[in-house]
């Protein structure tokens, strides 16, 4: 097999040492080909040879994890033909069927399975199909939602008023399961969901605009008006191309200019002044057979898309006066409370009940 030539980012992925490292490229681009070279430069140190039992490779996929254990077994005998007196290659080419070559849960699952008894957890546990945690899922929130109900808390009565369609609780019990699957993503759930709470604890405008959330909040929008940028970029190399619509530079220059300055705002507030004045200057309308038709299109087709997207922010995040955001916040905090509540009345009494069945799902492996 021929040898593999590596552009100079790939080559540089391959050899760096002793520090993070994140690589991100589209489909096709070699990315598995650089990382079983990486593997195999680390195995076949000169110096500091490392066996591929001391790795941990994760994929998505089983699938993706056998085709990787593959790979990585092809280029370890390719190399030992090359070197056949290296007694550590050698020494790989049995190891690597041992190696720790599999998905995040698969690596959880044989950490569980080797020490359960440092959890407290039963050794003959299993993971739950998906269909017995749905059924499951379903009958503890029923209880849950009827113990609610019973308890007739006027929080949790708001909620209801709130959020409920019609006489079905479709739409509370919707609500629950999705914060209850986002808080999952964390290492903590249980303590990122109570700190959701301080966000609704808002009574002045000054609260408001110093909660945590409002970074957040104006690095997303930063981030968003940054996309714009680039697109107007793209949009002003159009413009200054042979046959471009030169006669739409001065509008999109104006725009530029507008976009830097929003992105150069600090805070919610400022953002949200710069959006109110930005002004979109009209596009020329004068005719030139020089210019090529598609680009003039491509022009307007950039711009469009960037007025969409300021726009679109000042109608979604800029939608009424701050002091009538506070009012509406502060209304919503008693909801908020119930949902919160009810989600980790229904995480724990999930919980109690996977432990009954000896059984846990995917986010109990992580």
């Amino acid at each position: 097999m021929g040898k593999i030539k590596f552009t100079e980012d790939q080559q540089k992925v391959i050899d760096l040492r002793n520090c993070n490292v994140l690589v991100s490229a589209a489909a096709g681009s070699g990315k598995t080909a650089v990382l079983v070279e990486r593997i195999l430069k680390k195995i076949s140190d000169g110096e500091k040879p490392v066996d591929i039992d001391r790795l941990l490779i994760v994929t998505f996929t089983d699938a993706a994890a056998g085709e990787m254990r593959e790979r990585i077994s092809r280029a370890i005998e390719e190399r030992r033909l090359l070197e056949p007196e290296n007694a550590h290659l050698e020494r790989q080419a049995s190891l690597v069927h041992n190696a720790q070559i599999t998905t995040i849960h698969s690596f959880c699952l044989g950490i569980i399975r080797n020490y359960f008894n440092e959890i407290d957890l039963d050794p003959g546990f299993r993971l739950g199909d998906e269909t017995e945690l749905k059924l499951l899922k379903a009958e503890v929130m029923e209880e849950v939602i009827e113990n609610f109900y019973e308890e007739k808390s006027p929080e949790f009565l708001a909620f209801v008023e709130s959020y409920a369609t019609g006489k079905r609780d479709e739409g509370i019990e919707r609500m629950a399961y999705r914060f209850y699957d986002f808080a999952m993503s964390y290492p903590w759930p249980r303590r990122w969901i109570e700190e959701q709470r301080k966000s609704f604890l808002v009574e002045t405008i000054e609260d408001f605009l110093e909660a945590d959330w409002q970074r957040e909040l104006s690095g997303f929008l930063k981030a968003q008006i940054a996309d714009c940028l680039e697109e107007n970029q793209a949009a002003l190399e159009i413009v200054e191309e042979t046959n471009g619509p030169y006669m739409y530079e001065g509008a999109i220059e104006a725009d530029r200019e507008q976009l830097l300055e929003l992105f150069a705002a600090e805070g919610y507030r400022e953002i949200g002044r710069l959006l109110e004045a930005f002004q979109w200057e009209k596009l020329s309308g004068k005719k030139d057979a020089c210019v090529d038709l598609e680009k003039r299109e491509a022009v307007k087709l950039l711009r469009n898309g960037i007025k969409k997207e300021i726009n679109g922010l000042r109608e979604k995040y800029y939608f009424q006066p701050e002091e009538a955001m506070v009012e509406d916040m502060k209304e919503a905090g008693p909801a908020v409370n119930a949902l919160i509540d009810m989600t980790l009345k229904f995480m724990d009494s999930y919980q109690e009940k996977k432990i009954e069945r000896s059984f846990l799902d995917f986010n109990d492996l992580e």
